[in-house]
């Protein structure tokens, strides 16, 4: 018998020195030790399966598979995959902190080990056949570099663009750019840099032809190199712009805000302008926020608060990896130029660190005819390559980084990463035709990959199981949850789950993403998670978290319902709490760390007593009543509460919209029947017998709205102002007493019966396979 390579002993141990680890091959010449157990022999049992694909012909197992083997749980079947053979290894550029490594297993009762530098190289090798990118690494170009950091702490104000020879020249240059991207023959610096110093407004300068001989001198200097000049010149215009202006409060300043806002398309953010109700103030980087640690609040900076929400990249654990016997064919993703127009036409948002938002990038993609088809065709070309090869980080750098906003959560801040308006409309692409593979995997188990309707299906699903008097729900909220999750367990477990989209997502998240922060020279490094702003990330944290929640499954009598971060559960409370025991020991491992403290337990009045012992020690408030998912779990009181003061709220908004329907009366009708009626028609969807707390909103729309929008002062109901006024309102003529005595029985039946996608109620309640689901759009 061969002699053995390394005293290895015990299920869990680790052959390192072994001369087939070194080679990156399948353990050939080497015997385990007492144990009888050695970690790179590869497992001869037959493994189960993780997701619905088909069952995978017999294949040998690679050395990189066995490294990322869990001994201890075998409940998942085998995916249909070819196996791949494993590279050379480079040397590994990840390093971990200390006490990651030395001692990471203490207290750990699941088994497995967290993964060496070595074995993580060795992983991603097997899986995209490339490492990832070392941090920090020099810029391949460093004059690009520099022109592009210069230029992303710039304002962003940009001139329209003409739509003329001006703007088609404009159009023509930026597709060679692009091009030329594609082919990597220079940075993705470059194609960025080129709108900003073309666009960068000068005050001025401010008729139309004086604007357009400026345009047209700047892209004379471009075409011949004079970049430099360029970007002084940028830097030297948007010096009177860097002061930020009062702000104007006033009643015509809002309504001209409003009005423009509408006519761009941008119906919610008119409404949210309107009515004042952002997410959130923006922060600057030296303003105070109050921070909790052991129990302790003080006061730090913006910036110390961002840089704690992105933390140090940890390594994966072997129990958070899937198991494969082997990997899932890669197949292309096919681009087109009339995918990128399709996704054009629907994309919003600001602009990133360049300052190029999506109206602008709206207006070049569609409204130029042929100049705007090469455009669309060139996105396509490079998002294709994004998608379907292995792109140095180097080159596209710059157009993964992200501008960094902190909005108020009071307390605490949110940050969020605004990605370039480019980058958003080829992940919006490569989602568009990928993301019903992620839906299928997902299913019914985590929301947020986009089952129609399933968030209201959980709702009435939550309903349902808690109107058991010994039932009570959990419901969850996690710590950073997306950036905090293990961005190589995402990449290894993406890999296997979602393998058509998994090389546009290894490209976007294989180094660390730029987070450029206005008016601070310091730069954020988003090394761990995914950022919140990314258009995949919602999906991506989707995919991640289903190995996590079919771990969690095991515990009979328990139904879970995620959407994203939002974990719940309902059971009786020892299963609860039995749930959650697991979920605080398993849940790092996966990078979801459970915040106690701000969860919650929903049970009846009469289980109360008993609920706080069983959860006496776990810091979990007990409570008859909570929100969940937009609507409310719990006692009658309490959804009548709710209900009320969600009411108060919508009569006050029309009454907003009432003092801008005089001016602007087509805005205003078109906002209430588009944005702010549907809010409340959700409520009404899932909250049963609701209707006469609606009487406030129906009577502001009667006596105030209405009137106001036709120029009458007598109170008008909804009836008279079809058939007698004007025949425009017909099409969203509704009464909200009635309408909400139907609403909820309708949506409930559609979900239910089958009509909706797939018996939602059911197949969650009874845990049946996603393939009884059949697709029908609400």
């Amino acid at each position: 018998m061969a002699e053995r390579c390394c005293p290895c002993n015990g299920v869990t141990s680790r052959c390192i020195r072994c001369v087939c680890v070194k080679e990156g091959c399948q353990c050939s010449s080497c015997r385990a030790g007492k144990g009888g157990t050695c970690h790179n022999r590869p497992n001869q049992g037959t493994q189960n399966a993780v997701s619905p694909l088909p069952s995978p012909s017999s294949s040998t197992a690679t050395c990189a598979n066995t490294l990322v083997t869990d001994s201890t749980d075998s409940s998942n079947p085998s995916l249909t995959s070819v196996p791949s053979a494993a590279p050379s290894l480079s040397p590994s550029p990840l390093s971990y902190p200390h006490s990651m490594v030395s001692s990471p297993d203490s207290g750990n009762t699941v088994g497995g080990h967290y993964l060496e530098p070595s074995e993580v190289d060795s992983m991603i090798h097997q899986a995209y056949g490339s490492s990832l990118c070392p941090p920090l690494s020099s810029p391949s170009d460093p004059e690009w570099s520099t022109r592009w950091k210069a230029i992303t702490q710039l304002s962003g104000r940009h001139y329209d663009l003409p739509r003329n020879s001006c703007g088609r020249r404009y159009v023509s240059l930026l597709t060679a750019e692009i091009q030329d991207l594609t082919r990597g023959t220079f940075p993705s610096e470059r194609a960025l840099l080129f709108s900003s110093v073309i666009l960068q407004r000068d005050r001025t300068i401010k008729k139309g032809q004086d604007i357009l001989r400026t345009l047209n001198r700047r892209m004379d200097l471009w075409e011949l190199n004079n970049h430099d000049s360029l970007v002084q010149e940028a830097i030297r215009c948007d010096r009177p712009f860097q002061t930020r202006r009062r702000p104007k409060n006033h009643d015509e300043h809002t309504k001209r805000v409003f009005s423009r806002l509408m006519l761009l398309g941008k119906i919610r953010a008119a409404m949210r302008w309107l009515t004042n109700r952002s997410k959130g103030s923006v922060l600057s980087p030296n303003d105070q926020v109050p921070s909790t640690t052991n129990s302790t609040t003080t006061s730090i900076s913006v910036l110390e608060a961002l840089k704690q929400k992105h933390p140090q990249p940890h390594p994966p654990h072997s129990f958070s990896l899937l198991q494969p016997s082997s990997l899932p064919l890669l197949e292309d993703v096919d681009v087109t130029g009339a995918h990128v127009g399709n996704v054009a036409h629907r994309i919003q948002g600001s602009a990133g660190p360049t300052g190029c938002d999506s109206s602008h990038w709206q207006d070049i993609l569609l409204r130029f005819g042929s100049h705007s088809a090469r455009l669309r065709d060139a996105v396509a070309g490079l998002t294709r390559h994004l998608a379907n090869s292995l792109v140095e980080w180097d080159s596209v750098q710059a157009l993964l980084a992200n501008r960094l906003i902190a909005l108020d959560k009071c307390p605490g801040i949110r940050p969020i990463g605004v990605g370039e308006t480019l980058r958003r409309i080829m992940g919006k692409t490569v989602c568009m035709l990928t993301r019903d593979n992620a839906e299928s995997v997902c299913g019914v188990s985590q929301l947020c990959a986009g089952l129609q309707s399933g968030i209201e299906g959980a709702i009435h699903t939550a309903r349902d199981m808690f109107s058991d008097d010994d039932t009570g729900m959990l419901v969850m909220d996690a710590k950073n949850a997306f950036n905090s999750i293990n961005r190589l367990s995402l990449l290894w477990n993406v890999r296997v789950l979602w393998p058509r989209a998994s090389r546009y997502i290894f490209n976007t998240y294989r180094g660390w993403s730029s987070l450029i922060l206005k008016g601070c020279n310091e730069t954020i490094y988003s090394r761990e998670g995914v950022i919140q702003g990314d258009p995949l990330s919602m999906f991506v944290y989707a995919i991640g978290t289903i190995p996590l929640i079919q771990k969690l499954s095991n515990t009979s009598g328990l139904t879970q319902l995620w959407y994203a971060d939002d974990s719940s559960a309902l059971g009786n409370l020892s299963v609860l709490r039995s749930w959650l025991d697991k979920l605080i020991e398993i849940g790092p491992l996966f990078g979801y760390f459970p915040e106690p403290k701000k969860s919650s337990l929903i049970v009846h009045e009469h289980l109360t007593d008993q609920a706080r012992h069983i959860f006496r020690d776990s810091n979990i408030a007990v409570v008859t009543s909570c929100r969940f998912l937009g609507g409310i779990i719990g006692d009658s009181s309490s959804q009548e509460r709710f209900v009320s003061m969600k009411t108060e709220q919508w009569e006050s908004y029309v009454r907003m919209l009432t003092l801008v329907a005089s001016d602007h009366p087509q805005e205003a009708y078109i906002a209430l029947t588009k944005s702010l009626q549907n809010e409340w028609l959700y409520l009404q969807r899932v909250t049963p017998n609701c209707g006469h707390l609606f009487q406030s909103v129906e009577d502001s729309l009667s006596s105030v709205f209405i009137p106001a929008l036709i120029g009458k002062r007598e109170r008008i109901e909804f009836a008279q102002t079809v058939n007698k006024y004007d025949r425009r309102f017909k099409c969203t003529k509704r009464d909200l007493l009635l309408s909400a005595q139907f609403v909820y029985l309708i949506g409930r039946e559609k979900i239910k019966k089958g009509s909706h996608k797939g018996q939602f109620v059911e197949v969650v309640k009874r845990k049946l396979p996603l393939e009884t689901i059949t697709a029908v759009s609400m």
